[in-house]
C-alpha cells in the first residue's frame, strides 16, 4: 500500500490522492486503482422502558365501640399498602447509561388504612330481685302461707291471714 497520510500527497502523472480521516476508517481496501473505504460503525445506542416502585405502609386506627364487650377487640377494615409507580426511558450508549427521562406522570396508589375496633361495653351489675316466699311445699293441712311467714289452716279464703299482712301464696 501507498502513503495514506492525512494529507494531500503528489502522485504519479499530476494527480493527488483524496484526503482521508483515519480516524473514521475501520479497513481501507485498495481495489486496482481505487481505494475503497469501510466506515467505522457509530457508537452502539439502545433504549429501555423501566419502572420504579415506592410503598407507602398503612396505619392502624383504633377506634373505640360501646357495642364490644369490655376487652375485645375486632378488625373492621384490612389495611393496605399504598404506591407510587414511576416508567422511565432508559438510554444507553455502548451498555453505558447516558440518560433518564422519565415518561409520563407516576400512577400513584393511597393506602387504605388498618381499622380496629375496641370494645368498651361493661355489662351492667345484676339487680337484686326481691326474694319471694319460699316454694315449698305447704306444712300438712295448710292452706296459706301469710305475708309474715305464718300458714293458715283455714277452710275458707275469707279473712285468712287477716291479722297477718294478707297472703302471700295460696296452697
Amino acid at each position: 500500500m501507498k502513503n495514506l497520510e492525512d494529507k494531500a500527497t503528489p502522485r504519479k502523472r499530476g494527480s493527488f490522492k483524496k484526503r482521508i480521516a483515519l480516524a473514521s476508517i475501520a479497513a481501507l481496501i485498495v481495489v486496482g486503482a481505487a481505494i475503497v473505504t469501510i466506515p467505522k460503525a457509530g457508537p452502539s445506542v439502545r433504549t429501555e422502558l423501566t419502572s420504579e416502585s415506592e410503598a407507602f405502609p398503612f396505619q392502624t386506627k383504633v377506634e373505640n365501640d360501646a357495642m364490644l364487650p369490655l376487652g375485645q377487640t375486632q378488625v373492621t377494615q384490612e389495611g393496605q399498602n399504598g404506591s407510587k409507580v414511576t416508567a422511565y426511558e432508559l438510554t444507553f450508549t455502548d451498555d453505558k447509561q447516558t440518560d433518564k427521562k422519565q415518561v409520563g406522570e407516576p400512577s400513584v396508589t393511597q393506602p387504605v388504612d388498618k381499622v380496629v375496633k375496641n370494645g368498651t361495653y361493661v355489662a351492667p351489675a345484676p339487680v337484686p330481685t326481691a326474694t319471694s316466699a319460699p316454694t315449698s311445699s305447704a306444712p300438712g293441712g295448710a292452706s296459706a302461707m301469710c305475708n309474715d311467714g305464718t300458714y293458715s289452716y283455714s277452710a275458707h279464703r275469707q279473712g285468712t291471714c287477716s291479722h297477718h299482712g294478707g297472703v302471700a301464696i295460696w296452697y
